[in-house]
């Protein structure tokens, strides 16, 4: 059905939005000191803005805003 992926993927509304907020916001920080983020990065950093970014919280939000 068309228009209903937000009910179907509700950790698109709220929790990876803030996922990749806080993953911008690490890469502007090494940026801004002087460092190169590469794409073999990524993994490196993912765990400490998974767990700014992923808080419980969070996720409950996405669910209500679409409904579930």
């Amino acid at each position: 059905m068309p228009h209903t992926t937000h009910l179907c993927q509700p950790l698109d509304a709220e929790a990876f939005l803030s996922l990749k907020h806080h993953f911008k916001m690490a890469n502007t920080e090494v940026v801004a000191w002087g460092g190169i983020n590469e794409k073999r990065d990524f993994f490196r950093n993912i765990d400490a803005v998974r767990h700014r970014a992923l808080r419980s919280k969070t996720i409950q939000t996405s669910f209500r805003s679409t409904g579930i």
